[in-house]
């Protein structure tokens, strides 16, 4: 007998995406929840170029795609209501770009760029991020490696994130 697919009935609180918060323009992560099966949300998703998906569910999707890859992005907090940085897709796009990294020293440095990038840009001081991404030990020799290792696409992605550096 086969397993019930989690996605038949209702995707509760299962799969978010992207969208504008209630009486505000900011971005934030939408869940699906019981008080939205009343209103006109009906059983199809809003459309988003980023949806999310709750952890339960991972291994599922990911032993449904045989064929393709999942991506599982570890530096942007996924919740109901979580905000949407505008920084965030090139998060996930550094993310995705880092995956093939073999030497695992290069991928740690690359975390700890992302995860000081996104505090960084959380801050008050966000033109900061040039100063704290310098500082990072190894960093320079880390960039110089990657693009040796044709990872140029990697920084590509973070000198765009640069751009928040304002």
């Amino acid at each position: 007998m086969n397993a019930p697919d989690p996605f038949a009935t209702t995707d509760l609180g299962r799969l978010g995406v992207v969208a504008v918060q209630q009486d505000s323009e900011t971005l934030v992560q939408k869940f699906r929840g019981p008080h939205d099966l009343m209103n006109s949300l009906g059983s199809n998703l809003p459309f988003s170029e980023w949806c999310f998906l709750h952890t339960a569910l991972s291994s599922f999707v990911r032993d449904l795609q045989k064929s393709a890859t999942f991506q599982h992005v570890q530096h942007v907090m996924v919740g109901d209501q979580q905000p949407w940085f505008p920084w965030d897709p090139i998060c996930c796009q550094i993310e995705r770009h880092a995956k093939p990294i073999v030497a695992q020293d290069l991928r740690n440095i690359v975390d700890v760029v992302i995860r000081q990038s996104r505090e960084v840009l959380r801050s008050h001081t966000p033109r900061n991020l040039q100063l704290v991404l310098k500082s990072i030990p190894n960093w320079a020799e880390s960039k110089r490696r990657l693009l040796e290792s044709g990872h140029d696409e990697l920084l590509l992605w973070l000198e765009e994130l640069m751009l928040f550096a304002v």
